[in-house]
């Protein structure tokens, strides 16, 4: 099949009735969810909106982003996918560079919609899901199966699909064009991992605006035939109570959502019994962890990485025979891969060094004044991000190249001092920072969370540091916090605490 949506076609044929959604006590059979894409398709068509417009869907875990997304890619519009968490002013960043001349979105944010059209201007169109007012057209309107002409349009797999935005952990997001069959091969590629599972049940914790949740859950869910659980939960009570009661057997996460699930007091071994798989996205797990989660509960810890250009999964541990746990596993089939040194030569197995990939997963482009390139299957694109691999295969994630610390002349992995000063009785978290400086040294800033709000001296820390570090790598500066901000998947967000 030449574009994603076609699966919903495809099993709205050979089983109709099959559920394809599931959100609360709502259901959406492949039939019924097939019906409302193509009316939403045609109606979008009858607005005059068809081909390259740029439609924002703002909208939380629901089945219609879900009719929303295929409604766009059928209609040959691009799908330029919002988090609903950021401030209207980030969202109207968002959009000014996105280009989106359609917004549909949830009534819950009409004050957030009105302030970004003070900022950005009016939107052709503004289609909400809840009660329309004035000027605004009802998205479950545009829904209802009515008798409608077939949409003849034939898309090429190389015309945009999507617009995602990457983490923005370092800076403005990043605005990622994928193709239709950028998304469509990453899909597969995933999905054939988990052939053996019959009518899979995929839940995960991240938003469906996420590359992760995007491909893993909603894609996946799709090519296998199964079923999309949906929940907009992250308390890990409420999660495990999703998974016990909507027999969900596939999950996508992140390590501390596992780690808080483990800490439940009342959670039975079966309440889980479901679970075949976790897909861990994030920091590796330690091997006791895992050990006593599996037996446990008798289901998988699969750990993977990604970014958003790759549509965005590039490697994972395969199974509990093809896994190396701390490793983020094997390359995936639909991309070639290579690690390279500052001056671009290859490095030797087991040399860290900044991981490049090309592959049709790969995506188009950056949107707008971000890059120029476009990344052909032959192109090499530079993740940013150090790792090596064993004479096995199996990759090791290292950290950000744009991370390293620059002192005396040499660069230096912040993660070879944090993890020396984690080692500190009273630091339950530590990240390392480069701080001004000039052209030839940073300043090290470490800023540590103390455990259960020990006093903790800064005088304390330098000791330490003298003690345990060389002194090339010793601090200037140490500042305490609360607690490290991250993002959903864990990453660290460098510009706040900068």
């Amino acid at each position: 099949m030449k574009n994603i949506y076609h699966y919903i076609k495809h099993y709205s044929k050979i089983k109709p009735n099959s559920p394809f959604i599931k959100y609360m006590d709502r259901e959406f059979t492949y039939r019924q969810t097939w019906e409302k894409v193509n009316s939403l398709a045609y109606n979008l068509l009858e607005f005059g909106i068809t081909s390259n417009h740029s439609i924002g869907i703002l909208l939380p875990n629901v089945p219609e982003f879900i009719i929303s997304y295929f409604g766009i890619l059928r209609n040959n519009s691009v799908a330029v996918l919002l988090p609903t968490t950021s401030s209207h002013q980030e969202l109207a960043t968002l959009i000014k560079k996105s280009n989106v001349q359609t917004l549909i979105y949830s009534s819950e944010f009409n004050r957030k919609v009105d302030e970004i059209e003070s900022i950005c201007g009016k939107f052709l169109h503004r289609i909400v899901l809840g009660l329309p007012n004035k000027n605004k057209i009802s998205l479950l309107n545009l829904l209802k199966s009515n008798s409608q002409p077939k949409i003849t349009h034939k898309i090429a797999g190389n015309e945009q699909a999507v617009i995602m935005f990457t983490s923005g952990t370092t800076g403005i997001p990043k605005g990622v064009i994928l193709s239709h069959e950028n998304i469509l091969i990453n899909a597969l590629s995933f999905s054939e991992l988990l052939s053996s599972e019959k009518d899979p049940r995929i839940s995960g914790i991240f938003p469906l605006s996420n590359c992760f949740s995007h491909t893993l859950v909603m894609n996946t869910a799709l090519i296998l035939g199964g079923t999309i659980v949906l929940s907009n939960k992250s308390n890990p009570d409420e999660i495990a109570k999703l998974i016990r009661d909507k027999k969900v057997s596939i999950f996508i996460g992140n390590p501390e959502l596992l780690q808080r699930i483990e800490e439940l007091q009342d959670l039975e071994s079966n309440d889980l019994s479901s679970l075949n798989s976790f897909i861990s996205i994030g920091d590796p797990l330690p091997k006791s962890f895992i050990d006593e989660w599996e037996k446990k509960y008798s289901s998988i810890i699969l750990e993977g990485y990604g970014l958003t250009e790759a549509s965005p999964l590039v490697s994972i541990n395969q199974s509990t025979k093809n896994r190396k746990i701390g490793s983020i596993g094997l390359a995936l089939s639909s991309n070639q891969t290579k690690i390279i040194n500052n001056n671009g030569a290859n490095v030797s197995i087991d040399q860290i060094g900044e991981l490049q990939i090309r592959g049709k997963n790969v995506m188009l482009r950056y949107f707008n004044e971000y890059y120029k390139n476009d990344y052909s299957e032959d192109v090499w694109f530079s993740t940013g991000d150090l790792v090596k691999q064993d004479i096995d295969g199996y990759f090791y994630f290292e950290g950000r190249k744009s991370d390293l610390l620059y002192r005396y002349g040499y660069y230096v992995n912040p993660r070879s001092i944090e993890n020396i000063i984690i080692k500190h009785p009273k630091v339950q978290d530590v990240i390392v920072l480069g701080y001004n400086g000039n052209n030839l040294n940073q300043y090290i800033k470490i800023c540590i969370v103390p455990k259960n709000r020990d006093k903790l001296t800064k005088e304390e820390i330098l000791e330490y540091s003298k003690k345990n570090l060389p002194k090339y790598l010793q601090p200037e500066i140490v500042e305490f916090y609360n607690n490290i901000p991250r993002n959903i998947l864990g990453k660290v967000v460098r510009k706040i605490l900068n």
